[in-house]
């Protein structure tokens, strides 16, 4: 939870699951998600951007859980937003859903120049 922003109340979106706001609300997320056991998270794409006091992060994850018939693997599409605040970076949104099997191909120059 030392990664989350305290000076604002932060955003996660759980795979399938519910926006939730603040800090309380994401605490209780995270430890019903550990009480089935340990969750394994390996990055496997990021892509960064800074924006003055803010940095995104669009991350694929390979996320390993334990279930019914053993380890479960799955790909996960994450968006991050860390803010630059007193006590250094924090995490304010974390948002993650459901991945394909490759990570999509990264969006040519010529198509960077639009806003949507």
């Amino acid at each position: 939870m030392a990664c989350w922003t305290d000076e604002d109340e932060p955003v996660c979106v759980q795979p399938a699951g519910p926006r939730l706001v603040g800090l309380r609300a994401i605490r209780e997320s995270f430890a019903a998600m550990f009480d089935h056991g340990p969750i394994s998270v390996q990055p496997e794409v990021i892509h960064r951007a800074l924006h003055g006091d803010c940095a995104i992060h669009s991350v694929v994850e390979t996320v390993v859980v334990s279930g019914d018939e053993g380890l479960v693997e799955a790909s996960l599409l994450a968006t991050n937003v860390y803010v630059l605040t007193a006590a250094g970076w924090r995490l304010a949104l974390h948002h993650a859903s459901p991945g394909g099997m490759k990570p999509m191909a990264a969006v040519d120059a010529a198509a960077r120049q639009y806003l949507h």
